[in-house]
């Protein structure tokens, strides 16, 4: 059995949230990931001398520095470290949304006081000004990551304290939060200086440096691609971005970076050609990029293509390539997490064994990229048991040797030539994420046009203030922006990513002394897309027989579209795509649930139904049987009914005063998760809203 070199690579970034003008960060999504994955992600491989290739993202560090120096210059932030008595409606509003309306439902359930806060919520019951304190702390002790935990005894008694938090308490965690973030840089730069990791980086603000160029690259994968009305002619500024993240990643980390992962694993001739220009040594792309480069060239791709370093001819000189392998690297972000973690990890060695014993390559290099942060959400102890697992048992195997992408660029295994480059991302090999979509181009036309303005005021500007319009400019031609608009993904804070997106470029008309154009104020975003379609006008007469025939069956129920945070390329297979629901009218206070769907082709298909309100109840059925199996929770289960035919239809006997509850359905087979509906989150159904609307009985 051949021993195989494997490199690891965790993608670490977030787009820059603040509004410089006024100081203050918009979003605090640098905040929470540096308090739960970036010192936790370095902890567990040191733990393990697993050495790691980390990529920080310029713009991440700048945000990191930021929050070293103060945490208060935060919206979020600011309603944290408030006195709970001084909160306003719309402040504890905000609070809510992050605490309650976005956060993971499992972490509000592993506390009965966070549970009680929600249901209290819920009811609309009155909030205390204990309650907002006791909000306030649980937000931010759920946010932490598990080495907090383990190095700071105090706070494993504060996550099992049922509520009733003292200012004290708040502080001491806020002073631990202090305490991660300020030893995050500093812990990376020491740790590669010491050869125990590697740091990569990426352009500062990560945009996409092959359509910053010309748009026309979106058509080298997707030549119908619609693309916006005007042309790019950024090309300029993807020199600034590398330029700049090289210099800026090398004064703080403390050593010169040889390696690149390009913003969304973009790459092209052009982006190639820049990255070679400025002396970058290598750069990582996904696999199918390798696919369509060696179809190029009339040359068959196979999986054993991937496990070799290759050698791409630029304009400015030779630049090496790493490609992923995409089956092993999605299996880590978005299917594991299902899994028992030894399992999970078992499985992974298993399919690297397999590389070893079959692949022809006489030294193989398997390169596994992905992001390192939001996939943790997914994870039970936010992937920390599975990643200590995972390297402990790489460490073991005998027959995996983990590198680093820079130690194997720099030996004698065998690169091999790549005589032809591939235009595309890591996402199916196109760029339709970020561009092709009527709200994306509209972006892209936005950018653009303020772009213009920039060119033609900025020999009227100071130095200082050319250098804070292009700091906006070069902000708001960053990757994320583009990812959030369109039907592609859906977040709770997808207006948001909107307006600040808008407010970078308006804060470069308002440096170069122009007043921001009228379309500049408007949300490209037109549709806001929420799961619910029509709330419940009464209370239903629904007859249980899995088929819809009567008048009365599901007249004046609510609907809720459960694809509706499902991107494009996940609607294709789903089974559920609209919950019909409301209130039973019977003797028996309950709540109905209605899944029309393709029942078609079901094997070992089991339907778990999750609801939860201030405890959670869990319904195990056999699709395929059509039986219940279990019932988890404090719930009746003799008067439960389900029956499946043309539609799922159920009967839950519920018996509280909830003005709403939460509720997802999964389908498990062959013991994993295969589908999720919605997809992200719960589906939050209102409940007690028609009452002012008709009853029909």
């Amino acid at each position: 059995m051949k021993k195989i070199k494997f490199c690891l690579m965790w993608h670490q970034h977030q787009p820059f949230y603040k509004d410089t003008l006024n100081s203050i960060y918009r979003m605090p999504w640098t905040f929470m990931h540096s308090i739960k994955d970036y010192y936790d992600m370095l902890y567990l491989a040191l733990k393990n001398d697993f050495p790691v290739t980390i990529n920080l993202v310029p713009i991440l560090l700048y945000q990191i520095q930021d929050y070293e120096t103060s945490i208060a210059n935060d919206e979020l932030l600011k309603i944290v470290l408030s006195d709970s008595k001084d909160l306003t409606e719309a402040e504890q509003k905000k609070l809510f949304t992050y605490a309650f309306d976005s956060m993971d439902p499992k972490k509000i359930q592993r506390n009965s006081a966070y549970r009680d806060l929600l249901h209290a919520r819920n009811l609309g019951e009155k909030i205390s000004v204990q309650d907002l304190q006791d909000i306030q702390t649980f937000l931010l002790l759920s946010w932490l990551g598990e080495v907090a935990f383990l190095e700071n005894d105090f706070l494993l008694s504060l996550r099992e304290k049922q509520g009733k938090f003292t200012k004290e308490d708040k502080e001491n965690i806020l002073q631990v939060c202090r305490q991660i973030i300020n030893k995050i840089i500093p812990s990376h730069a020491r740790a590669w200086q010491e050869d125990k990791i590697e740091l990569t980086t990426s352009p500062f603000f990560h945009p996409i440096i092959p359509l910053l160029e010309s748009f026309e690259a979106a058509r080298v994968s997707v030549p119908d691609l619609p693309l916006p009305g005007m042309p790019a002619n950024m090309g300029d500024d993807a020199h600034l971005h590398i330029e700049r993240g090289q210099k800026y990643a090398q004064a703080v980390l403390g050593k010169n970076v040889t390696g690149f992962w390009p913003a969304e694993g973009s790459v092209s001739p052009f982006a190639a050609d820049v990255y070679a220009a400025h002396g970058i040594q290598y750069l990582m792309a996904d696999e199918g990029i390798l696919a369509n480069s060696l179809h190029m060239s009339g040359v068959e791709f196979t999986k054993n293509s991937l496990y070799s370093p290759y050698i791409y001819d630029s304009k400015n000189g030779k630049i090496g390539f790493f490609f992923r392998d995409t089956e092993l690297s999605d299996l880590i972000g978005f299917t594991y997490s299902a899994w028992d973690t030894e399992n999970a990890v078992n499985d992974f060695i298993a399919r690297l064994r397999r590389v070893s014993e079959t692949s022809n390559v006489e030294e193989p290099v398997v390169c596994v990229m992905l992001d390192g942060e939001n996939a943790w959400e997914a994870y039970a102890n936010n992937g920390f048991d599975f990643l200590d697992m995972l390297y402990r048992k790489i460490r073991e195997s005998g027959f995996i040797e983990p590198c680093t992408y820079e130690k194997i660029f720099q030996s004698n295994i065998e690169k091999k030539s790549l005589p032809n480059l591939f235009s595309g991302s890591w996402i199916y090999s196109n760029f339709n994420t970020w561009i092709g979509h009527p709200e994306k181009n509209r972006a892209w036309e936005l950018l653009v046009s303020v772009k213009k303005i920039y060119e033609e005021k900025k020999s009227t500007l100071d130095s200082r203030t050319l250098e804070k319009a292009e700091f906006e400019l070069l902000a708001a031609e960053g990757s994320d922006w583009f990812w959030w608009y369109g039907d592609d993904f859906y977040s709770h804070f997808s207006d948001d990513f909107d307006e600040l997106f808008r407010l970078h470029l308006r804060n470069v008309c308002d440096l170069c002394g122009i007043e921001a154009p009228q379309n500049l104020q408007a949300s490209i975003r037109k549709r806001h897309r929420g799961g619910i379609r029509n709330l419940p006008n009464g209370f239903l007469k629904t007859k249980i027989d899995g088929k819809i025939e009567g008048f009365f069956d599901w007249l004046g129920a609510g609907e809720f579209d459960l694809a509706y945070d499902a991107s494009t390329m996940q609607m294709g297979s789903r089974r559920f795509k609209i919950l019909k629901y409301g209130p039973a009218y019977s003797e028996t206070s309950g709540v109905y649930f209605g899944l029309p769907g393709n029942f078609k082709n079901i094997e070992n298909e089991i339907l778990e139904i999750e609801i939860m309100d201030s405890e959670i109840v869990k319904i195990i059925w056999d699709m395929k049987n059509h039986k219940i199996l279990d019932v988890v929770g404090k719930i009746e289960r003799e008067k439960i009914k389900i029956l499946q035919d043309v539609i799922l239809e159920m009967f839950i006997p519920y018996e509280k005063e909830e003005s709403r509850i939460l509720v997802q359905f999964r389908i498990i087979k062959n013991g994993q998760i295969v589908e999720k509906a919605p997809m992200y989150s719960m589906a939050t159904l209102p409940l007690t809203q028609m009452i002012e609307g008709d009853w029909i009985i």
